[in-house]
């Protein structure tokens, strides 16, 4: 079933950024225009140590951002990581773990939303098998 949230239709399609620096990010940006809105920015683009730069300068641009950096550790320090994307630019960061982690992980948003990541979508039976669940992949989710 489709959401039936109001997301304006120029803003439901992302755009991952799994690019290596944000040179190469900013060029498909500007490539792209006004033809894509809303980008995904992942762990690759993190690590080139220009990634809080690129928030800003694409939050100039007018984009928004996804900072898909599946935070999941003690939820004190899940809540400083989150704390320190407020006013970044990004509109969502996701956040791994239990009930605990995602509630710190709320209470230290300020303006970023939480995505919850329950079950990796690369993962499949024997992968869960190997992690310990002894359920498949859909039965986790809920």
């Amino acid at each position: 079933m489709l959401s039936q949230k109001n997301i304006p239709a120029n803003e439901r399609l992302m755009f991952a950024l799994d690019v290596p620096t944000a040179g190469e990010a900013k060029k498909l940006v500007e490539t792209l225009g006004d033809a894509v809105i809303f980008y995904k920015l992942g762990l690759e683009l993190f690590m080139s140590g220009d990634y809080h730069d690129l928030l800003r300068w694409m939050a100039a641009q007018g984009k928004k951002v996804f900072a898909d950096l599946k935070f999941f550790d003690v939820p004190n320090t899940v809540a400083s990581a989150v704390r320190q994307l407020d006013g970044s630019g990004a509109a969502f960061v996701t956040v791994h773990g239990n009930d605990e982690i995602l509630r710190a992980a709320v209470a230290a948003r300020g303006s970023t939303k939480i995505l919850a990541v329950t079950v990796l979508t690369s993962l499949d039976r024997g992968d869960l098998d190997s992690l310990g669940f002894q359920v498949d992949a859909e039965k986790l989710v809920l």
